[in-house]
């Protein structure tokens, strides 16, 4: 399957898909689902100031805890339509997600996409 980092923005979290059916704040977004919002330049100015960035509605494949010196961040596996994305948020931001949550959040994609295959 296909990935890619995510650094997430402001993002809601739900216990599951029948929660964010009925709770959630985007009525229009299905659980897995993926909008391109960035701004890139159509002639390919080098001066213009792109901004990879998604709306994404995904299932929680995976959560852990990485360490970074003294501090640490989760990594959170993101499952969306046969894709897979490797997401990180500060650790205490989400301190209850949990495999099956479903999160709604901006992101800002950074890396590339990698084919299973190619890891």
């Amino acid at each position: 399957m296909p990935g890619a980092e995510l650094l997430n923005g402001p993002s809601e979290i739900f216990h599951d898909e029948e929660e964010y059916y009925r709770e959630r704040t985007m009525k229009s977004m299905a659980a897995e689902s993926i909008i391109p919002s960035g701004t890139f330049s159509p002639t390919a100015d080098p001066n213009f100031r792109e901004n990879a960035s998604v709306i994404l509605q995904a299932k929680i494949k995976r959560v852990e805890k990485v360490k970074f010196g003294k501090a640490s961040v989760l990594h959170i596996v993101l499952k969306m339509a046969g894709l897979e994305f490797d997401t990180f948020f500060d650790d205490g931001v989400l301190p209850f997600a949990e495999e099956g949550n479903v999160i709604s959040a901006a992101f800002t994609a950074v890396g590339m996409m990698i084919k299973e295959e190619e890891k």
